[in-house]
Parts: structure tokens; sequence; C-alpha cells
């Protein structure tokens, strides 16, 4: 099942379901109330995440019942897909951790080389990561000489 966020011809933002081969989307937050489904749990993709596998066997059984509904059904080039979490409850940014910028170039050259791309062999530059504490953000560089540090 692909869930979808998306904006009417109306401007009304909805929660739906992808399917007819991706040309169709159907209308959760309006048919959840065709089968007495509560309307709060599909008012937003986050509070359906929220409701779990009971919304998920709601929406299942909305679309068994109404897919096909000319006032449920959206065909796809009439709306306009939105981010299926429009506001997230939190963002994760993992590429500050210094365990993944001190890996991240053995594994992209790894990936390289499994796609038959030509890659520099890697630097022995005396340059190396200087991560600061999470609440001050941004990475500093320091260049190393001799057991001493220069910013």
């Amino acid at each position: 099942m692909k869930l979808a966020t998306f904006r009417t011809i109306d401007g009304s933002i909805r929660v739906g379901i992808v399917h007819s081969d991706d040309r169709t989307v159907f209308d959760l937050s309006t048919g959840v109330t065709r089968v007495d489904g509560d309307p709060a749990a599909f008012a937003n993709m986050l509070a359906l995440m929220n409701e779990g596998n009971r919304a998920l066997d709601i929406a299942r059984e909305t679309l068994a019942r109404h897919a096909g509904d000319p006032a449920l059904d959206h065909a796809i080039d009439n709306v306009d897909l939105l981010s299926p979490v429009p506001v997230p409850m939190s963002i994760r940014d993992f590429v500050a951790f210094p365990g993944h910028i001190h890996n991240a170039p053995k594994a992209l050259r790894t990936l390289a080389a499994q796609l038959g791309i030509a890659t520099p062999p890697p630097s022995n530059s005396p340059l190396s990561l200087d991560v600061p504490p999470p609440c001050t953000g941004g990475i500093r560089t320091t260049t190393k000489t001799k057991g001493t540090a220069s910013r």
C-alpha cells in the first residue's frame, strides 16, 4: 500500500492511497467517514502513523469498499503529490556523527567500484575532521603538522 499526502484541485490537503498502477490517488481523509472510521486519524500522515496498524486496516477496508468512487478517486495528474509527511516530528542528520564522516569516503569508493566508476586513490592529506558538539553545528577542519594542530 502506497500512502501519499496530496493537494486536490480545490487546494485541500488530504491523505490517500496511490493505486491502479500509480494512476489514481484514493482520498482516505474523506473516504474513511464512509466506513465509520475516525476522521481525525486520517487528518494528516502523522495522525495516521500515530494510529498504527488499526488505521492501516481501516485504510485497506476503505479502499476495498470504495475504490472507483469518482468522489474519492483522483487521477494522479490532477493532484499535487506532497511530501508524505509534510511536517515531520523530527529530522535526523546522521552526517554530523564522527563515525559516519570518517567512514563515508571508504563507503563511497566501495560503491563507485561496484558501479564501475573510476575514483582517485585515497588521499594522504594531513587534513582531519574535528567535529564540534552537536549544539554548535557545522564541521571545522584541522590541519596537523608535526604533532601540532592549527586552525
